[in-house]
């Protein structure tokens, strides 16, 4: 495909704004098959920060007396010891400390780096853990502008996660902190979290926070069990599932972050996932739960160039939930890849509500689904969807776009350039949608045969129109889109017009099928 990115995905503080690379052939992958992310400059976020910056003006402890030699680990003790607040004064340069043992955090805290403050474990152990009941809510652990590197922890159950933070019990607030190279055990089939693992009835929340190059047999950079997540304007980059075999097996789910628990609520929010690898499922995401009833928000959030291998068993690339109810919009899933499921797996006892999105160029290597597939008892709806350039390219291998379906409802969308290896079956969808309205589908038909037949639409009465779409690219909202040309036959086609599109850009009415306006 002769298409060139320009994106920029602007997040604050600790989080990365990525640009794509430009020229004149398009399509340029990183390793992953994900386009091209180098670090670029800093600006707002983009969702509304759940927590701010907490007001340090009156420490209980101050670490330090204004020279790198007085800040010893045994000043960091005992400040640690007493709890409360506790801020630095190691001079006027970064200062790192390099821990000789794990810290025992046991009383309310809260940990103020000022941005100049580095805590190592030197690859030899864990930085912090909080031990407390995990029916209870104490201790109150805040973390703000810290940076976390080379944390180690081992042990081949939950006990052995967390290589910067371990917390069981309690609840945990990190804010405008980086997490770099900490490692958890490569291989477990319930041990995860690189950098974090939470256990227990307190809220894991984690704002404007960077995550980078972090390693656990599951969770890549976080692990959660049985607790309430929000993830807000976050940059999760370079993880990776180290484990083999799912669960059960011996892990290697969620690159970056991996979920377990019923009845939690998931909140991602303003964040980007990008060029994480698992070894199983879910290349950036991974969550499960049982029944249903646990709430998955996603809003403004980009999935792109993410992974898992072409081996068994390896699945969805992007994002893994099952057992939830997914409110996902305002976000685009693009460039990942794995065996099955290029994009997304949606599994048993989901359901979704699903608003301006845009899953575009995800692969299936070897099997079905290169942009979602959904498990056949997902029920719901999905409007202003645009489903755009996903493979399925193996000789064996069709419906590109999606697998799955016949119990959602897909209204207003785009289905467009999608392609699949085997020439005798549908290229888009092996199961029809129930017909929302408003959709567009090109190609239907190969020009040189094969699936030609009307199953091959994937609602009974979309129109096999060209949308005339463009590439993939910065489009003026916090992710990248793909605008319909001016003169799109998607224009106008939706009569059930969602307030804005994808962009944040308001809508007329009638208004343009697919996740965002034509100009």
């Amino acid at each position: 495909m002769d298409k060139r990115y320009a994106l920029i995905s602007a997040l604050l503080r600790c989080a990365l704004v990525f640009c794509l690379a430009c020229g004149d052939k398009a399509g340029e992958t990183g390793e992953n098959g994900g386009m091209n992310l180098p670090e670029g400059s800093l600006t707002p976020p983009i969702c509304a920060n759940p927590v701010g910056l907490a007001d340090i003006a009156q420490p209980s402890a101050t670490v330090g007396s204004g020279t790198p030699e007085s800040c010893t680990e045994a000043a960091l003790d005992a400040a640690l010891a007493q709890g409360g607040v506790i801020v630095f004064n190691c001079g006027s340069e970064p200062f790192t400390f390099e821990l000789s043992a794990e810290k025992v955090l046991s009383r309310d805290t809260l940990l103020d780096g000022e941005g100049k403050i580095t805590l190592s474990g030197g690859n030899a152990h864990r930085i912090f853990a909080i031990r407390a009941d995990t029916r209870e809510e104490s201790p109150s652990i805040t973390l703000q502008r810290l940076k976390f590197v080379r944390g180690q922890s081992a042990g081949p159950n939950t006990e052995g996660g967390g290589g910067a933070i371990y917390r069981s019990g309690g609840k945990l607030l990190v804010l405008q902190c980086e997490f770099r190279d900490n490692r958890g055990p490569n291989a477990g089939q319930d041990v995860a979290g690189g950098a974090i693992f939470s256990i227990g009835k307190g809220a894991t929340t984690i704002v404007e926070s960077l995550f980078e190059n972090n390693r656990c047999s599951n969770g890549g950079a976080v692990g959660n069990l049985s607790n309430d997540v929000a993830i807000v304007n976050s940059t999760f980059r370079g993880n990776r599932a180290t484990g083999s075999g799912g669960n059960p097996g011996n892990g290697g789910n969620g690159g970056a972050f991996s979920m377990d628990g019923a009845g939690n609520r998931l909140t991602l929010c303003g964040s980007v996932f990008a060029s994480n690898q698992a070894n199983a499922r879910g290349g950036a995401i991974f969550r499960v739960s049982n029944f249903g009833e646990a709430q998955t928000s996603i809003d403004r959030v980009l999935v792109e160039g993410n992974s898992t291998p072409d081996a068994d068993p390896s699945q969805a690339g992007g994002v893994y939930l099952q057992g939830t109810a997914i409110a996902m919009r305002d976000t685009t899933v693009s460039n990942n890849q794995a065996r099955g499921a290029g994009g997304l797996f949606i599994g048993p006892n989901s359901s979704v509500e699903w608003r301006n999105v845009t899953i575009a160029q995800n692969t299936a290597l070897a099997s079905l689904g290169g942009g979602v597939a959904f498990d056949e008892g997902v029920r719901g709806s999905i409007r202003h969807a645009t489903f755009a350039g996903n493979r399925a390219p193996a000789p064996v291998a069709f419906a590109a776009a999606t697998v799955g379906g016949g119990q959602i409802t897909l209204g207003d969308s785009l289905i467009a350039y999608n392609e699949a290896g085997n020439g005798f079956n549908p290229i888009s969808c092996r199961d029809r949608f129930q017909e929302g309205g408003g959709n567009l589908q090109f190609p239907v038909m190969r020009s040189g045969g094969g699936s030609d037949a009307p199953g091959a639409l994937c609602t009974s009465g979309a129109q096999a129109l060209d949308p005339l779409l463009g590439p993939l690219s910065a489009e003026g909202g916090p992710v990248p889109t793909m605008l319909p040309a001016a003169n799109s036959p998607a224009r106008g086609a939706s009569m059930d017009c969602e307030g804005t599109d994808q962009r944040g850009r308001m809508r007329p009415s009638p208004c343009t099928s697919g996740a965002v306006e034509a100009p």
